[in-house]
């Protein structure tokens, strides 16, 4: 009688609460991405090529958050994470003076090469800082050009290494759209789409998935990074030359914060004065 009971009351229950979609715990997904990550070093193969896909598939393994850093993470009190989606840390003064500088490098290289019209120039965007503008005139693509373009890429990391005398990490290595991964997507198109590569340059080779072609081409990727460290040799010397003009924006993108409208206007055009030709 009491089993009969007992049965009923878990059908009831059953229908009541249907079966929910089973969901993972931390530690579940954590064994299954270790498991994953000792096949890979395991069994990686000996062919060059096909070694270099095994290594960028580990890296992207490597990468997935661990079960310390689940989504189910609690936060003080209990609270998920995630619901502290929105709160944004303070910034120390160190990171404010580096980010002003780095934008301000950008800026005035960008001036320097007379690239584009900068509509916006900001230190308090969510990601740290950029450096916004519009295209007046098309030019000649020329190789030219577009190497300036990847100096204007990696001017803000030259401010850095000039000005602080060191260098932050890119975006921490995470955020899309970083000025590093925009300078090496245009140097590979160089190489392998627009006819400039130093070896092949009749040969069209571009891929989608391009870092995954760097990844296991080596002697491309070689290409492209001479093509990078010769844009920020460039970057370097320009910077060096043009530090009076760094030091009077990065100064008033402290004050100001975000510069953009007349009041851009007004300290450009004085950043212009300081500007060696």
């Amino acid at each position: 009688m009491i089993a009969s009971r007992t049965q009923r009351a878990a059908s009831r229950a059953r229908e009541s609460f249907p079966a929910r979609r089973r969901i993972k715990s931390p530690s579940t997904r954590q064994f299954e991405k270790d498991s994953l990550m000792t096949t890979y070093s395991s069994h990686a193969p000996s062919c060059p090529a096909r070694q270099a896909l095994y290594g960028y598939l580990y890296s992207k393994l490597a990468s997935l958050p661990s079960a310390a850093s689940a989504d189910t993470d609690p936060g003080e009190g209990g609270t998920p994470a995630s619901a502290d989606r929105d709160h944004r840390p303070k910034r120390t003064s160190h990171l404010i003076h580096r980010i002003a500088v780095h934008e301000a490098s950008h800026a005035v290289i960008r001036l320097h090469l007379e690239l584009g019209t900068i509509t916006e120039i900001t230190i308090d965007a969510p990601h740290g800082g950029y450096v916004a503008s519009r295209t007046d005139e098309f030019h000649e693509q020329t190789e030219n050009l577009l190497t300036a373009h990847l100096a204007v890429m990696l001017a803000g990391r030259a401010g850095e290494e000039v000005i602080t005398e060191t260098v932050g990490a890119n975006g921490d290595g995470e955020t899309r759209g970083s000025d590093h991964e925009l300078a090496t997507k245009l140097a590979y198109k160089m190489e392998t789409a627009m006819g400039f590569g130093q070896r092949r340059p009749l040969l069209y080779r571009c891929c989608t998935d391009w870092p995954l072609h760097l990844a296991i081409d080596p002697e491309l990727a070689e290409d492209v990074n001479r093509r990078l460290e010769a844009a920020y040799e460039a970057a370097l010397k320009m910077v060096r030359k043009q530090v009076a003009a760094i030091d009077y924006l990065y100064l008033q993108l402290l004050h100001h914060g975000t510069l953009e409208g007349t009041e851009l206007e007004t300290v450009l055009a004085e950043t212009r004065k300081l500007i060696r030709k």
